[in-house]
C-alpha cells in the first residue's frame, strides 16, 4: 500500500481512476463520476431493449452484481456493439488493484462478491458504484460495475 490508500486499500489517486477525495470515513468519493465516458459491449439484438428499458443486472460476476463497464474498447467483443453512458453523481468506491476487491468487498458489507445479498449490502453501505483499477496484466483498464443502475442516465445511452 502506499500514501494514497486507507487501511483498506479504497482511496487511489491512480491514472484513469477519475478526480477523486476523501469523505469524512475516508473512503474516496469521485467528483467526477458523470463525466467519465463508459462503454458496455453487447450483442446488436440487445441495444433496442437496452436503450428502452435499461440495462439489466449481471448474475455471478466477478466483482458483483451489477451492470459491468470498461473506460476503452479495447477488450470488447468485436462482433458486438459499443454502447456508451453516464452516470449522475454518486457516491463510489475506488478500488486501487483488483486482487484487493474481495477483501475490501468483505471489510465494508461483511460478505463477499458472491453472496446472494451482496448488491443490497452495498448499497446499504451508501456505494452505487465501484470503480476498479484492472492492474498492468490488463493494461490498466479501468472496470466500473454500478450496483445501483438508477445512477445510469437513461437519455445518456448511446451507441459509441
Amino acid at each position: 500500500m502506499n500514501d494514497n490508500h486507507d487501511e483498506l486499500g479504497r482511496f487511489s489517486s491512480s491514472p484513469g481512476m477519475g478526480s477523486a477525495m476523501k469523505d469524512e470515513a475516508g473512503v474516496a468519493v469521485s467528483k467526477d463520476v458523470n463525466h467519465v465516458e463508459l462503454l458496455h459491449s453487447t450483442p446488436a439484438v440487445n441495444v433496442g431493449s437496452i436503450q428502452n428499458e435499461g440495462f439489466r443486472l449481471s448474475t455471478n460476476s466477478m466483482y458483483g452484481q451489477g451492470v459491468y463497464f470498461a473506460d476503452r474498447a479495447a477488450y470488447s467483443n468485436k462482433e458486438n456493439v459499443l454502447l456508451k453512458a453516464e452516470l449522475s453523481p454518486h457516491k463510489q468506491l475506488f478500488i486501487d488493484d483488483d486482487t484487493d476487491a474481495s477483501r475490501i468487498y468483505r471489510a465494508i458489507t461483511g460478505v463477499d462478491q458472491f453472496h446472494p445479498r451482496f448488491r443490497e449490502k452495498i448499497i446499504e453501505a451508501g456505494y452505487k458504484s465501484a470503480r476498479i483499477n484492472m492492474g498492468e496484466y490488463d493494461g490498466n483498464q479501468v472496470t466500473t460495475v454500478v450496483f445501483d443502475p438508477s445512477v445510469i442516465v437513461k437519455n445518456k445511452i448511446g451507441v459509441k
